[in-house]
């Protein structure tokens, strides 16, 4: 059976780096992306929340650098320095029955 991808614009919401997830015991990224409408129509407010992090029970030097690598691809992506720069760029989800599935910044508007 085939999964329904459904594509939505929105912005960032909110982001930040540091612990979170479970018991707070993770070190990655909590952004919240949604947006107002939905292709026009009423009632059709949306908001996702997402943390990609790793565990600091074993804490994992690697993976560290792995979210600090994807933030800063963020920026990059995102042409900001800082991280309250990117609250409010648009973004292009992708929701696979129902849950997103991924997500990236729009870079290019007409």
């Amino acid at each position: 059976m085939a999964q329904a991808l459904v594509k939505k614009l929105g912005r960032i919401l909110s982001i930040e780096v540091g612990l979170g997830g479970k018991y707070n015991t993770e070190y990655g990224i909590h952004v919240s992306l949604g947006a107002d409408m939905h292709n026009g129509q009423v009632d059709s407010a949306w908001k996702v929340d997402e943390f990609i992090g790793d565990s600091h029970i074993k804490p994992n030097p690697s993976a560290i650098i792995l979210i600090n690598t994807m933030f800063i691809g963020l920026l990059i992506d995102a042409d900001a320095t800082k991280m309250s720069e990117l609250k409010g760029k648009p973004v292009v989800c992708i929701f696979k029955d129902g849950e997103l599935d991924t997500w990236h910044i729009l870079r290019t508007t007409v």
